[in-house]
């Protein structure tokens, strides 16, 4: 079956199932209009996005849109300040958690530092 073929009855189940679930169209659009405020940093296209999906009949979208009302400051700091991240402190966190599950909750401080250890000698 060539691409094309492959490419139009996709596109015509899509349509079938936007046509069936009229939510579709709604979560597409939803979606679409998050990803652009993410991409461009747009703090006005997040306002707009907030304030339509605060009063949206499904109720999912309504939560996360107070979610992000909730968090406005924080949300706004991501679109402003995009080349801060607190990835190495997560990391650091996780190889802790790592740790702690390797030893399964009987080691001290010494048995963890020891695993630090190790692990630097393995990195080389």
């Amino acid at each position: 079956m060539s691409k094309s073929i492959k490419k139009n009855k996709i596109s015509e189940a899509l349509i079938e199932l936007q046509a069936r679930y009229t939510i579709i169209s709604t979560l597409v659009l939803f979606l679409t209009e998050f990803y652009f405020f993410i991409d461009n940093g747009d703090i006005c296209a997040l306002d707009s996005f907030i304030e339509k999906y605060k009063a949206s009949s499904v109720d999912a979208l309504s939560q996360f849109a107070n979610g992000l009302a909730n968090d406005y400051e924080a949300v706004k700091n991501c679109l402003v300040y995009v080349d801060i991240s607190n990835g190495s402190v997560e990391a650091r966190n996780s190889l802790t958690k790592m740790y702690h599950r390797r030893s399964r909750g009987r080691a001290g401080i010494e048995l963890l530092q020891a695993y630090s250890v190790v692990d630097q000698i393995r990195a080389g």
